[in-house]
């Protein structure tokens, strides 16, 4: 439930980009949503309509023979009461005014990737390297391995043919990864593969308890 929330309170943010009252709307409409159950309808929050992508609107909207619908356990009052301040805090204009380009974290992890992959963690280095070492995940990061090719210049050495194909090559190989990962059919299969192992971990800590926790053991 509690990633099912999380998912919905997203796309509550990327389906109301620039529009504050609706995004808060679509929000408090996502926790209500989930809360709903087949002796608790508390969906009059969710939108309306045939399109609506609530499945119980669009049941009583499109009025098939088959409902698409499908009620789940829902949240018991008290839980409510209980999460129904943080949604409060979520939902601050305040807050969501930071959200309303709809823009991610991506970015900055992807980056933040690269800077580790040449300054590892657990790897001390000087200031000197320390700032080769940005410098080049973030030329890397803007333009590519063009970045190799242009510092090459810039200290008079020319590149030859074989430098510039394997750059070239590279860059490629990492344009067609990145359109291969942004698929719709890889995004679901990463999606399913995470809620299988996250419920495999649940299991095991239902099963076994806790088996780490900081200053614990």
């Amino acid at each position: 439930m509690i990633d099912k929330l999380k998912n919905y309170y997203g796309i509550a943010i990327r389906s109301n980009i620039g529009k504050l009252q609706d995004m808060k709307k679509a929000i408090h409409a996502s926790l209500m949503h989930c809360a709903s159950s087949k002796e608790r309808d508390l969906h009059h929050h969710c939108p309306d309509g045939g399109d609506s992508w609530c499945k119980f609107k669009q049941d009583k909207a499109l009025k098939p023979q088959n409902p698409v619908y499908k009620p789940g356990p829902g949240l018991p009052l008290d839980v409510i009461a209980e999460v129904k301040p943080i949604y409060i805090r979520l939902s601050d204009d305040q807050l969501l005014t930071r959200c309303l380009d709809g823009k991610t974290q991506n970015q900055n992890e992807s980056l933040n990737e690269m800077i580790w992959e040449r300054l590892p963690k657990g790897v001390f280095v000087g200031k000197e390297t320390l700032d080769l070492g940005v410098s080049d995940a973030v030329t890397h990061f803007n333009i590519g391995c063009q970045a190799a090719i242009n510092v090459l210049t810039k200290q008079g050495i020319e590149p030859g043919k074989y430098c510039y194909e394997a750059m070239a090559k590279a860059d490629s190989l990492r344009i067609a990864k990145a359109e291969y990962k942004a698929t719709d059919k890889n995004k679901l299969k990463r999606k399913q593969l995470r809620a299988k192992s996250k419920k495999k971990d649940d299991m095991a800590q239902e099963k076994e308890g806790v088996t780490y926790a900081a200053g614990e053991f």
